[in-house]
């Protein structure tokens, strides 16, 4: 049995899914040193590599850009945001990948939506329903950060929730911080300048990648105290 941090692993073959591949002793050694010098998982390191060559261009330069930094873990993101934003408590958020998942409700306890998850080029409204819920999550987090494969997609401050509903909660509330502005996450509209901790935040985010188990079974890191 070959275990790292991440993943198990018995004569080559992926026990922790509910698939399994068969790889070569030079492949898995390659995948370990990879692993290592990057802080991805295995699988997170097989899907940038799949995506970087893949037809879409600018998937492929966002996972180009992913593998060309080294993943942060939980702590030192936590121990980052808490100096350069001590106002802001993030919730970070690791995206699955963009599927269907429709859900509809009618008595305000909700919201609409069609999809969950993200790609690397999912953006505005999109973006939005994604990440609003419905998630296993305290309501002391005041922002959110997005996440896909570790790569940094938006983050969205002025976050409240709604009370739990089977321990999920969604985001009542939450605008985008663009560059130095709040932005309606929905209609895109400029709401004003946006705070020091927050523009002090994405620029932080903007420039490192969280490593977050694949098998995690709450996709869902405090990265606040």
């Amino acid at each position: 049995m070959f275990q790292d941090k991440q993943n198990s692993w018995s004569n080559g073959v992926k026990t922790n899914d509910l698939q399994r591949i068969r790889v070569s002793g030079d492949t898995l050694a390659m995948l370990d040193d990879a692993s290592e010098l990057t802080g991805y998982s295995y699988d997170t390191l097989i899907q940038l590599w799949g995506t970087a060559v893949g037809p879409n261009a600018a998937a492929a330069a966002a996972a180009g850009a992913a593998l060309a930094m080294r993943a942060v873990t939980q702590e030192e993101m936590r121990r980052g945001l808490a100096e350069c934003a001590p106002n802001l408590r993030v919730a970070g958020i690791r995206l699955d990948h963009w599927h269907s998942s429709p859900h509809s409700v009618a008595d305000g306890s909700g919201f609409d939506r069609t999809h969950a998850g993200a790609d690397f080029t999912t953006s505005g409204v999109n973006l939005w329903l994604s990440v609003r819920g419905y998630w296993v999550v305290g309501p002391r987090s005041n922002a959110i950060a997005a996440f896909r494969l570790g790569r940094f997609l938006a983050l969205y401050a002025g976050v409240t929730w709604s009370a739990a509903t089977d321990k999920r909660r969604f985001a009542l509330t939450g605008y985008r911080i663009n560059g130095c502005k709040r932005v309606d996450p929905e209609s895109g509209d400029v709401l004003g300048a946006a705070s020091e901790d927050e523009i002090e935040a994405l620029k932080y985010l903007d420039g490192h990648a969280l490593s977050m188990p694949p098998g995690a079974a709450n996709p869902i890191a405090n990265l606040f105290e």
